[in-house]
């Protein structure tokens, strides 16, 4: 987990460099946000996008806040399917590679199971 200043994500906001959906927890307040740049005002508890759950607002009580750290989370990585063009490849004389049936079969199952696994993250 990374730790950084308040102003400094304040600054990763402003220069476009935080992600939409990046976690992070306010050390502060021990709660934690998600940033959700469409939205409102940006940052919200998860599941919430109200003003008065707004932290933003919340660091209205003064500058000393800008210098306290945060905890940004680690993100939720998706697994990519695999593309069978990505897999064709040519071989040293020219010839293209070709699939079987059973190739692409495996090949489909392989992406099902991957769409299984990023469903559960």
């Amino acid at each position: 987990m990374e730790k950084i200043k308040v102003i400094d994500l304040l600054n990763k906001i402003a220069n476009g460099e935080l992600k939409d959906g990046t976690r992070f927890i306010d050390k502060y307040t021990k709660t934690e946000y998600i940033f959700k740049p469409n939205s409102y005002a940006g940052i919200y508890p998860p599941n919430e996008a109200n003003a008065d759950k707004n932290w933003l607002l919340s660091l209205g009580g003064g500058c000393f806040r800008l210098d306290q750290e945060v905890e940004i989370l680690e993100e939720d990585k998706k697994i990519e399917k695999i593309d069978k063009d990505d897999l064709v490849i040519g071989t040293p004389n020219g010839a293209r590679v070709s699939f079987t049936l059973a190739d692409s079969i495996l090949l489909d199952k392989i992406n099902e199971i991957i769409d299984v696994l990023n469903k559960e993250k």
